[in-house]
């Protein structure tokens, strides 16, 4: 079962089931067992739908994006964000290390759902300036447009 989707225009509807998937205890307790998940990742993944919660990326669409997957504090560590479900989110490497790097979480946020979709935000911020400076002057270097 994927919940991915890129489409912007799906993009209000995904929030919404996001905040309505509840994690299956079942399916956390299968993987907990496979002895390759703690309890705590396990809920972080089930809720997000193994994907990206700021890209979409789906990590079970290939072994490459699998590998992609981690936990990220949404408030950082280092901004006394505590290491709780609350506060997790499902990232991809590029997004959480690349484009979510220097993040400071708006402080008007209130629920979880209002902090993913600010981060989500940032992220898209940051790619497209990414996609239109740096990236852009390499591709035409390059010889890639």
């Amino acid at each position: 079962m994927s919940g991915c989707d890129n489409a912007d225009a799906n993009r209000v509807q995904k929030e919404v089931q996001m905040a309505d998937h509840a994690i299956r205890p079942e399916v956390v307790k299968a993987l907990v067992a496979t002895r390759r998940w703690d309890e705590l990742t396990a809920q972080v993944a089930e809720r997000a739908r193994y994907c990206c919660e700021y890209c979409d990326l789906d990590f079970y669409r290939s072994p490459e994006n699998y590998k992609l997957m981690q936990k990220d504090h949404i408030i950082p560590s280092s901004s006394d964000g505590p290491h709780e479900l609350e506060n997790l989110a499902l990232a991809c490497t590029p997004c959480n290390f690349s484009f979510k790097r220097d993040y400071a979480p708006p402080r008007d946020a209130a629920t979880r759902e209002q902090r993913i979709n600010a981060a989500r935000r940032y992220v898209e911020d940051r790619k497209k300036n990414f996609d239109d400076g740096q990236l852009k002057r390499e591709r035409l270097i390059v010889g890639y447009e």
